[in-house]
């Protein structure tokens, strides 16, 4: 396959696709956007990557020589010899010593670690038989899929070649093996366990089978080897570390650990050996083992070709003469060319580490300019561009046919969504206009007026420019419009301050665009009749007129043109649009702004996606590559959005086959074809197989022709319902493209005479018409009933429609069949005038005298000279009634209703270039709108494959059970359908080797993930292509959008870890007691751990309380054992540096006293739910047995499914029933105590909220669960959930009992919140420690604690989904600390001394997230059933109320509720003083986005994982930011903690701000703009992009870069100076030694101790002189100490302080103090 050829042709094909939908009237915005699309002006240059060779190692028979301990047979496994990286970490591991490595992907470190594990078997053969010494984890199971296949082959291998059996065994333990497999390997262990981490903490901790497997493994164990390190990090790698350690603590042998990663530390700032050591660092905190940089074992590159001597000429020679065709290796190793690549592009030598590193990736333009220089430029730049497209080509065809590793190489494109033009406010001749995301316009703006650019809109009927904008007091400013994005309509309604401008152009007036009130056009709906039948519109209708208004450049607006310089006239509209003043358009009911208008290009990302995803299946298809070889993996990062994007794809294809498949009939067809062919010619031409439609496959004969005659009468619907014009906005249909032609038999020739026909249209009512003119207005009129569905067929009467749909859902199966919300409706007919009888006016469309058809008729007749005069209601329904009747051959007409014979259309094919337009659409001004023809899906329809080529795609997350995702990846592997889109999961070492082509919907979080995921590609050797798509309005994406070198190598942060943190200790010891006491109910459901006879008694079982209660013994020996588990080096250290004072002998005691009731308490959120479900159970059960109902009433039909429902639930809940993903249902044991916070989370979300998916008439259910905080808003009322192919609105809440109100009171000053608390006046602040009295605020409203979802289907997903649909709300965040203690400072001081600012760390800050509707009445609340948890809609609301109108006496269950939700984690709290110079709350939000994208930036972590807001109500407010990962990250203390952590964030801030690192000048400074796209703004601020101006922070970033930074400890409130003040006047002063140690320590700036002469428990005889925190205790030792009785009593007592926990430190004065703080420098850090 040639890659560059296939990203060439892929490249075209996008622009050609995006630059088909330029529709664009104002010729200057035209010709800019033309411009920009075709030269590939936003897209940057992509980048070539090239793979290495790696250096040559020695073989086993060589190792053997050295003289290392290595079994002869190691051999017969690996045959040839090793990489150098890989002998390296052999031979590490065969002398028992651990190793780390870090090659690049696709470099064989699994071979590693599995010659070692296979050496240690070979020597001990007779010992390893039946135990297992080594565990190999994966993060995910496709890996040990895919490993478990390799150890397949290394057997397979060794028994052919040595004709015995295979000396290791190995074993998967994934969840996924069935009851036997289990049970062989609980029996015979083997010596390899392959498994993931959650499975291995199962085998540690569950009882029965594998109890007997774990004291196997814990007797023998040798190895633990994990795969994919760099993935541990955060929460999850916390519970890792502590499952490795707990391992290590019980395992009898010492248990060697040993990593892999190909992206574990990457950082440019660092030398390579500061990287090896940083990798080691990280192994030790995760291992518990110490690591040095000589166990960090890296790739070992080398020059791969052979001709290191060529000169210029030979490349010039090379250059000047054509690329060799010969496939040929040995021709390539010498070709001058490639050699200069090699060495020059491809690797990098460091003369001082003596090593090749890779080089950097760049742009084959950039490799062809250096070769243009190298050569003296004695040729052309394009020559050399030519000719090394020509050397890369010519490389990967021998490579591929060759299976050699000559320069492989990497293609990488980042592709930008083509997003918005922007204008200045100005007449069309004289506007600025740019098409790159700029907020100001820098060549109209001075220092004192800044002119900003506006998002322009086009109006998708007239191609006219709309600017959007937002009206706030009397200016305009710009709004964004994100097309299918939009708020919800509800919402939109209440305002009017959101709108458009239209200004006209040269050849229109402001009065071509006002809207005359008494329009027939108008939507009833829009207006009441008073007594005398004038209109009189809704507010919500008449706020929605165009309005005259002046405005200027700079957006100031007003009524009258006098009171503005320069004003510009032009017209306002509020959005939504409801009417198109351009094309005169009137839109109704609830369609969408962006089916109304578009920006440039018109792609959503979803379209493109499914765009860019099906041009690579074709391009590889038009290339010879074979079916199964023909793949593209598309990574997306939400797990809902990969299933929204598999559906639009299949939906996309599925209209694009149908399209093409009437294009192919009509193509093949001599002549028109008539209704009665049409369906059964398209039947033809789309190639269907049995399998691919038929619900029962098998069936033949009379039964499959029936099948056949049903799957025709369905198509002939689609094509039918296709007559009505366009289906989506994005997908223009066969007529738009000028590939089809509809026409009416005979009509010409009955108009003009022609072919023997008598002339039948020479009519009064057409007279003064030619006869061209008489066919184009009949044509017109034809084609409006047509558009409107008005056409008579046997097919559509309603009880065909209604035997069609039973007919189709009976025998078709997806994606040929209808949905349970779709149906076949009847045939519609058109009236002149409204039926007065409802019934009669149901199916019919209204053409009266103000309708559009009625404005066609006049403006026509009156333009082409027709002598009809229609001045009236009355003359027009004449007209038109003696017209239809004139038309009767096309036109039946029965009780003044008229339908178009469906036996008179024509289907023809199109000429492809003439667009017939729609005058009765689009009412013109001037000249008529000539349409071109949509160029891209001209060839979409002609081209796309019919036959013999799949074109499906599957999604690939978490949300997939885990059974369905192991089968679709085997079903990709063998090519059984070639588009996945997958959520992360399927990032990380997956080998799938034909694959050729990776996409990605977004740019990933960290260059450690992109890494990864391009990784998937071109793992054979083969060249590869690698495509992001970016959104240029997301900052994160537009900032690598424009350094894409960034992303494809970029630096790779360390991962982080928090290991001393309590609920990971608590946790951990939970399974510490499991693994030494395993109660056997809990590897079931729960219904084995408790009696639930009594749903309102719910107990645990006396044999589980039995297992829970713990004996004294045991007590002791679990206590001993987790002081083993954190004993190793680094934790110990980790301990001791951050002194949790929750972590003593009575913590532990206290953990194992309350197992039991803490247990018990764990289960009390799924006793809540049981009760739900029973309770639902026997309200169905009332209802079916209630013999009051029918058995066919829909009572009775709806209580059968709640019954099933609650059933199905129920077992859920229980454990039963569940086949073989039991282990995967959220109810699980484990997993469910793992979510309550009780056993170990990994990435189990800790105290999830769920929401409960109910799919359509059927007794389906499923679960979903969502961290806390983001549940809030995505399980939010009335949001939609997008799950497996469907769309689910949440429709109600799960009571357990009569919601309760709670009251909230905040600090306005600070944002701290205290809940429920009557006497809040009498607290302090937490942060100002000021009273609360007098200061303190109620949050108003009825606050109401959010609680698990229930969410319905809708509707499946189609292609006309590009973004998901969501409600928009208002998200509020407080905070507060239930332990001040913990808190830590550091204070920020100028040079002088001066206070700018404090920053607080928070650890476990408890943060309250109070969710609010954006409608401002009912107190921001939602409407809420009390009774039964329903979110009431406004149309159900209006229902109520007037029925509470209509019976006062009933009671009133609505109420409008605020939902809340609390959550834990580490936060920062930034309290800027006056010094600091951020002036106002622009200043203060400004710098909160600076430092948030810093510390992401910093400490790579994803935009999600932190959170951040203004705290308080002040001029100046405060900063919260927090940690929204689960767990702690780890990073935000370092902030605190670490003077260098600090300094690296706010120099990433002021980079990111102003894009350079130095000190801008006076005049770089005039010129700033207050933010743009390339910085600070983002869609997520969009609220705030008028207050964010980086100008305002510069003083303040400067400021903080040039800080003193004074660091306090948690629970130290003074400053260092009043600190040492305290520390002196308390300390004993007859002692001169306490008086120099504390004087050493503050004059270097020290950190302090934090009391003097501590008051101390009695028991313990002791007085030490200074103390750190709780446990460090230190004593200074003067002339008196030098006695051997003091001695001895010193020595004794400190004895017993160090045996009950506590670290003591001495000084005794003949030691050099520098010494002997230097010996605990851990304990004396630098505070500042």
């Amino acid at each position: 396959m040639n890659i560059i050829d296939i990203y060439d042709k892929l490249k075209n094909s996008y622009k050609n696709y995006i630059g088909s939908f330029v529709s664009i009237k104002d010729e200057r915005i035209k010709q800019r956007v033309s411009e920009a699309i075709q030269n590939e002006k936003l897209w940057p240059k992509a980048l070539v990557q090239f793979n290495p060779n790696f250096a040559q190692g020695l073989g086993v028979s060589q190792l053997i020589k050295k003289g290392l301990p290595i079994h002869k047979d190691l051999e017969q496994f690996f045959k040839t010899p090793f990489y150098k990286h890989q002998q390296e970490a052999i031979e590490l591991g065969c002398q028992d010593r651990e190793f780390i490595v870090t090659s690049g992907t696709g470099s064989g470190k699994s071979r590693t670690f599995m010659a070692t594990i296979f050496n240690y078997v070979l020597l001990h053969r007779e010992d390893c038989n039946n135990k297992t010494i080594a565990i190999i984890v994966y993060p995910m199971n496709a890996l040990i899929n895919s490993q478990a296949e390799e150890l397949d082959h290394y057997r397979q291998q060794y028994e052919e070649t040595m004709g015995e059996k295979c000396p290791f065994t190995f074993g998967k333990y994934t969840g996924q093996e069935d009851s036997q497999a289990r049970e062989r390997m609980q029996q015979t262990p083997p010596n390899i366990i392959l498994t993931n981490y959650m499975m291995l903490e199962l085998l540690m901790t569950r009882a029965g089978d594998e109890k007997r497997l774990r004291d196997c493994f814990l007797e023998n164990l040798h190895y633990l080897v994990f795969d994919e390190l760099h993935t541990y990090r955060g929460m999850q790698g916390s519970d890792v570390s502590f499952l490795i350690r707990r391992i290590k603590a019980q395992a009898k042998e010492n248990v060697l650990c040993f990593g892999t990663s190909a992206t574990m530390v990457a950082d440019d700032k660092l030398t390579y050996k500061e990287q090896r050591q940083k990798v080691a660092d990280v192994a030790s905190c995760i291992f518990g083992s110490r690591y040095d940089a000589s166990q960090i074992i890296d790739e070992t590159l080398k020059v791969g070709l052979t001709n290191s001597n060529y000169s210029k000429s030979d490349l010039l020679t090379a250059i000047t003469s054509p690329i060799p065709t010969e496939l040929n290796a040995t021709m390539i190793q010498k070709f001058p060319t490639a050699n200069w690549i090699e060495q020059s592009i491809a690797l990098h030598y460091d003369e001082q580490e003596q090593k090749y590193f890779r080089g950097q990736p760049c742009s084959i333009e950039d490799i062809a300019e250096k070769l243009f220089n190298y050569i003296d430029k004695s040729i052309t730049q394009e020559k050399c561009f030519q000719h090394i497209i020509g050397v890369l080509n010519w490389c990967n065809e021998v490579n591929v046919c060759q299976g050699t590793n000559l320069l492989p190489y990497k293609i990488h494109q980042f592709i930008p969504q083509t997003g918005n033009v922007y204008a200045t406010l100005g007449n069309p001749m004289d506007r600025y206009i740019t098409v790159d995301e700029k907020l100001y316009c820098e060549e109209l703006s001075d220092e004192s007026n800044k002119v900003k650019y506006y998002p322009i809109m086009f109006s998708r009927l007239s191609g006219h420019e709309l600017y959007s904008v937002k009206v706030v007091g009397s200016t305009f400013l710009p709004r964004n419009f994100d097309e299918r994005n939009e708020s919800d309509e509800e919402e939109q309604e209440q305002s009017v301050n959101n709108g458009y401008i239209i200004v006209p152009h040269e050849n229109e007036s402001i009065e071509d665009f006002l809207l005359d009130p008494n329009s027939d056009d108008i939507p009833e709906d829009w207006y009441k009749l008073d007594r005398l039948g004038n209109r009189k519109f809704k507010k919500t209708y008449s706020d929605r007129f165009p309005k005259r208004i002046y405005f200027n450049v700079l957006g100031q607006l007003s009524e009258t043109a006098d009171i503005l310089d320069n004003p510009i006239e032009g017209i306002y509209i509020s959005c939504p649009l409801k009417y198109d003043p351009t094309a005169k358009a009137v839109y109704s009911g609830s369609s969408k702004e962006w089916s109304k208008l578009s920006k440039i290009g018109s792609e959503g990302r979803s379209t493109a996606t499914t765009v860019l995803s099906y041009e690579n299946i074709t391009k590889m298809k038009d290339a010879g590559v074979v079916s199964v070889d023909r793949k593209l993996m598309t990574f997306v990062d939400a797990r809902q959005d990969a299933a929204l994007q598999a559906g639009h794809f299949n939906d996309f294809i599925r209209i694009g086959k149908i399209r093409s498949a009437i294009w192919n009939a009509v193509k093949d067809s001599d002549e028109p074809i008539g209704s009665d062919k049409i369906a059964r010619l398209v039947f033809r031409h789309l190639n269907l197989s049995h399998e691919d439609y038929f619900r029962y496959p098998n069936w033949s004969g009379g039964r499959a022709k029936k099948v056949e005659g049903v799957m025709e009468k369905y198509l002939g619907t689609i094509i039918y319902d296709d007559l009505a014009g366009n289906w989506q906005v994005n997908m223009p249909n066969l007529e738009d493209c000028a590939l089809l032609k509809i026409n009416y038999e005979f009509l010409h020739d009955e108009i003009t005479g022609e072919n023997g026909c008598e002339r039948l249209y020479d009519i009064p009512e057409l007279d003064g018409l030619s006869d061209e003119s008489k066919e184009r207005f009949i044509v017109q009129i034809l084609d409006y009933m047509r558009h409107k569905l008005c056409i008579n067929s046997d097919e559509r009467t309603e009880e065909a429609a209604k035997d069609l749909e039973k007919q189709v859902r009976e025998n078709l199966k997806s994606p040929w069949t209808l949905d349970d919300n779709d149906r076949i409706t009847s045939a519609h007919a058109l009236c002149f005038v409204k039926p007065q009888n409802r019934r009669k006016a149901y199916g019919k469309e209204i053409a009266g005298y103000r309708s559009k058809l009625a404005f066609f008729i006049r403006d026509f007749l009156s333009a082409n000279g027709g002598t009809a005069t229609i001045g009236s209601a009355e003359e027009y329904v004449s007209y038109m009634q003696s017209l239809f009747t004139a038309l009767g051959n096309y036109i039946d007409e029965n009780d003044g209703a008229y339908q178009l014979y469906y036996s008179s259309i024509l289907w023809e094919k199109g000429d492809e270039k003439n667009v017939r337009t729609d005058l009765t659409r689009i009412r013109t001004i001037g000249d008529e709108i000539v349409y071109t023809p949509n160029k891209y899906f001209q060839e979409f329809y002609k081209n796309i494959p019919l036959a013999n080529v799949n074109l499906e795609a599957k999604d690939h997350t978490g949300q997939v059970t885990k059974s369905e995702r192991e089968e679709r990846e085997q079903q990709f592997r063998n090519g059984d359908f070639p588009v996945l889109y997958c959520s992360p999961t399927m990032e990380l070492g997956i080998d799938i080797k034909d694959l050729s082509i990776v996409g990605m919907r977004n740019v990933p979080p960290t260059p450690a993930n992109y890494t990864q995921r391009a990784g998937r590609a071109g793992r054979s050797g083969q060249a590869a292509l690698i495509y992001t798509y970016c959104r240029p309005r997301n900052s994160h994406e537009n900032y690598y959008l424009r350094h894409p070198e960034k992303m494809v190598s970029g630096e790779v942060k360390a991962p982080r870890m928090e290991l001393v943190n309590e609920e990971l200790f608590s946790t951990h010891f939970h399974s510490t007691i499991l693994s030494i006491c395993p109660i056997p109910q809990l590897s079931n459901g729960i219904a084995d751990l408790v009696n639930y006879s009594n749903a309102n008694a719910i107990t645990l079982k006396p044999e589980v309380v039995h297992h829970l209660q713990l004996s004294d013994e045991r007590k002791a020996e679990i206590k001993h054992i987790f002081k083993q588990v954190i004993t190793d080096h680094y934790l110990s250290n980790r301990i001791i540096d951050e002194m949790p004072y929750w972590f003593t002998d009575n913590w532990m005691d206290n953990i194992l006293n309350n197992y039991l009731s803490d247990f018990d308490k764990a289960l009390n959120r799924w006793r809540s739910l049981y009760k739900l479900a029973q309770q639902q159970i026997e309200e169905a059960q009332a209802i079916i047995r209630n013999n009051v109902y029918g058995e066919n009433s829909n009572e009775k039909k709806e209580a059968l499914l709640k019954e099933k429902r609650g059933t199905e639930l129920r077992d859920m809940l229980l454990g039963q029933n569940q086949g073989k993903n039991a282990e995967e249902n959220e109810f699980y044991p484990y997993r469910y105590f793992a979510s309550e916070g009780f056993l170990p989370g990994y990435n189990f979300t800790k105290l999830p909220q769920r929401i409960l998916l109910q799919y359509k008439n059927s007794d389906k259910v499923e679960y979903l669960s969502r961290a806390k905080s983001l549940a809030l808003s995505e399980f939010g009322p009335q949001n939609i959930i997008y799950n497996n192919g469907s769309k689910f609105r949440i429709s109600r809440m799960m009571l357990t009992g009569d919601p309760t109100p709670n009251k909230f009171f905040y600090n306005p000053k600070t944002g701290v919140i205290y809940k429920n608390q009557e006497n809040v006046a009498h607290h302090t602040d937490i942060i100002t420690g000021e009273s609360l009295d007098g200061v303190s605020k109620l949050i108003p409203g009825y606050c109401i604690q959010s609680q698990d979802m229930i969410a319905q289907e809708t509707e499946k997903i189609t292609c006309q989904e590009e973004e998901r649909s969501r409600k928009f709300y208002q998200l509020k965040t407080y905070f507060s600390s239930d332990d001040t203690r913990a808190m830590s400072t550091c204070e920020l001081k100028t040079k002088n001394g001066i206070h700018l600012a404090n920053i607080r760390y928070i650890p476990s800050c408890r943060l309250t997230y109070i969710l609010e509707s954006k409608n401002d009445n009912n107190a921001n609340g939602f409407a809420f059933d009390t009774k039964t948890g329903d979110w009431v809609s406004s149309e159900r609301m209006a229902i109520y109320a007037q029925r509470q109108q209509e019976h006062p006496e009933e009671p009133n269950y609505i109420k409008y509720v605020k939902l809340f939700t609390e959550t834990t984690a580490n936060a920062i709290y930034i309290q800027p003083l006056e010094a600091l110079s951020l002036r106002d709350k622009g200043a203060v939000r400004t710098f909160l986005y600076a430092f948030k994208q810093a510390i992401e930036d910093v400490f790579q972590i994803e935009g999600s994982e932190i959170g951040a807001d203004v705290m308080g109500e002040e001029k100046i407010p405060n900063v919260l930011i927090y940690e929204n990962a689960e767990g702690s990250l780890g990073v935000l203390s370092r902030l605190v903690a670490e003077p260098a952590s600090y300094r690296a964030v706010v120099k990433r801030a002021y980079e990111i701000c102003y894009k350079k690192n130095s000190q801008l000048s006076d005049e770089e400074r005039e010129k700033l703009i207050p933010a743009d796209y390339t910085n600070l703004l983002n869609y997520y601020n969009q609220p705030y992009h008028q207050l964010i101006d980086v100008r305002k922070i510069y003083d303040t970033l400067c400021i903080m870069m040039n800080a003193d930074i004074e660091m306090r400890s948690a629970g130290q409130h003074q400053n260092y100076d009043n600190q040492y003040k305290a520390l002196e006047e308390a300390r004993d002063h007859n002692s001169s030694t306490e008086y120099k140690f504390l004087k050493y320590l503050y004059e270097r700036k020290l950190r302090l101790p934090d009391k003097a002469q501590p008051m101390f428990p009695e028991q313990y005889y002791v007085q030490p002189d200074f103390m750190y925190g709780d446990r460090i205790v230190v004593f200074c030792d003067g002339t008196p100490h030098d006695l051997p009785e003091v001695q001895e009593d010193d020595r004794n007592k400190r004895e017993v302080l160090e045996d009950a926990g506590y670290v003591v430190i001495a000084w005794h004065y003949a030691t050099p103090l520098a010494e002997f703080v230097a010996a605990h420098s851990d304990i004396f850090t630098p505070v500042s």
